[in-house]
């Protein structure tokens, strides 16, 4: 029993039942999911079992609440951006025609480079000088936020 009172929910959804916590504290409430003490999460082609001591209650925090929320609506508005900004330059492309500057009231606003790019089929490295692949491969491995 932690410092505020609780009381346990059972909800059936479909196929499965999902608990809530439900927690009272200074005349609010919140229902916070409960999850088993065990279970797994896919990870790549294998499974990794994720233990209690993994898991920490945040709810309580305002400020983890809002972060989440900024870290929502901002993963939103880079989709968004990606789109507008794609737009942007389709319009830009056409306006351009067979020029490669574009000038407005007679200063340049923007222009169409070159670059180029270099990369390696590492599928095809693999297959045909597998020796070669395993001298040069690197796998890094990293952790991030992801909101679920």
């Amino acid at each position: 029993m932690g410092l505020f009172p609780t009381a346990t929910a059972k909800v059936a959804w479909r196929t499965q039942t999902i608990s809530y916590q439900i927690v009272i504290y200074w005349g609010w409430f919140e229902l916070v999911r409960v999850r088993p003490p065990c279970y797994t999460e896919s990870v790549g082609e294998g499974r990794k079992v994720m233990k209690m001591s993994e898991f920490v209650e945040v709810g309580f925090s305002s400020e983890v609440r809002k972060a989440l929320a900024d870290f929502v609506a901002g993963k939103a508005l880079e989709a968004e951006g990606k789109a507008k900004k794609a737009e942007a330059e389709k319009i830009l492309r056409e306006a351009l025609g067979e020029a490669k500057v574009a000038k407005i009231g007679g200063a340049v606003a923007y222009k169409l480079v070159n670059g180029s790019n270099r990369s390696a089929d590492l599928k095809a490295l693999a297959e045909n000088y597998p020796e070669a692949y395993e001298a040069v491969v690197r796998v890094s491995e990293y952790d991030f936020v992801r909101a679920v």
